[in-house]
């Protein structure tokens, strides 16, 4: 959709389910002000502070109620926010930055507990921009003449969705990890269980979690669905060395890094807007091949690192003032 400030905007997506579950939990995340409606009742409505410069957040509401056998209409009107701290140049990002993202799916379950949802919002929803036709909240109405929303793909299917703080709140999303999956199962090895707190749970072989497979599988078992934050059991590890370095001293993960951070040629921009960034990149750069002597890695950021040269002089000016 067209930026139209805090105007406020119409989506609608259709989905068809066997059964009814005894539970049904929605999850939206994007808009900072939205009033949902399922088969054309409204289910939901939340309003968010729209000065705050932060990214997605998730507004959850039990929705089992309204579910149907059959066909369900999901449709929500949502106010977009102003543009969350984000400097990358993806698509994505520029989404993000704007406001502009809208996904929400309807899990079968209890709030904060994952399983295969029911509906997911996809690239066949529609939306359109105010006014809204009439009738477009019902289930029988035709929405083809409504345009097809752009598709950024999953919530985690891209590194953009990752920066600044356009993944704020994230974490209240089932199944999201809220990082990137290579640093999420990155195989590190904790050497000492320093604390153990079971709360409302019981935690059985805690310390399998050290590497002592003779204990059998570590488990969590809760009394009840959903426990409040102070009562959820918590383990702490201790890895006895720098995590930090054991991570990025990986060098697929430097040279990933390196290369998203200053982004494809040509080069018009310094690293996340910053030029001090851009002078840390180059440095980076330079202690990486120190490190590795690998010139093919030097040879495939070279054209870049030039441009990138050129512009840090062309774009900063030294004043002795």
């Amino acid at each position: 959709m067209r930026n139209d400030g805090l105007r406020p905007h119409y989506f609608r997506g259709s989905f068809e389910i066997t059964a009814v579950p005894a539970r049904a939990t929605l999850y939206l995340a994007g808009p900072r002000q939205a009033t949902i409606y399922l088969n054309g009742k409204e289910v939901g409505h939340y309003q968010l502070n729209l000065s705050f410069p932060m990214g997605i957040r998730v507004y959850p509401n039990d929705v089992g109620h309204w579910l149907r056998r059959g066909k369900n209409v999901l449709a929500v009107e949502a106010i977009r926010g102003p543009m969350a701290g984000n400097e990358a140049l993806s698509a994505i990002s520029r989404h993000l930055r704007a406001g502009k993202v809208l996904a929400t799916m309807i899990v079968p379950a209890t709030r904060g507990i994952q399983a295969p949802p029911l509906m997911m919002s996809d690239a066949d929803w529609r939306a359109t921009a105010p006014p809204p036709p009439a009738g477009w909240l019902q289930t029988g109405f035709n929405d083809s003449a409504c345009r097809k929303v752009d598709d950024l793909g999953g919530i985690e299917s891209a590194i953009g969705l990752f920066q600044a703080n356009a993944d704020a709140g994230m974490y209240a999303w089932p199944g999201c990890d809220g990082i990137s999956p290579f640093l999420a199962r990155y195989p590190l090895k904790a050497m000492e269980v320093r604390r153990v707190y079971a709360g409302l749970g019981t935690l059985k072989n805690v310390q399998v979690l050290t590497g002592d497979t003779h204990r059998g599988p570590f488990t969590v078992t809760l009394p009840v669905e959903h426990v409040a934050r102070a009562n959820v059991p918590q383990v702490i590890l201790d890895f006895w060395r720098e995590v930090i370095n054991d991570v990025f001293g990986t060098h697929f993960l430097m040279r990933t890094t390196l290369d998203r951070l200053i982004g494809p040629a040509p080069i018009h921009t310094a690293v996340n807007g910053i030029p001090g960034y851009s002078a840390l990149w180059v440095n980076a750069v330079f202690n990486y091949y120190l490190h590795t002597g690998s010139k093919r890695e030097l040879k495939t950021v070279h054209t870049r690192l030039v441009e990138f040269l050129d512009y840090i002089s062309t774009a900063t000016r030294y004043s002795p003032t």
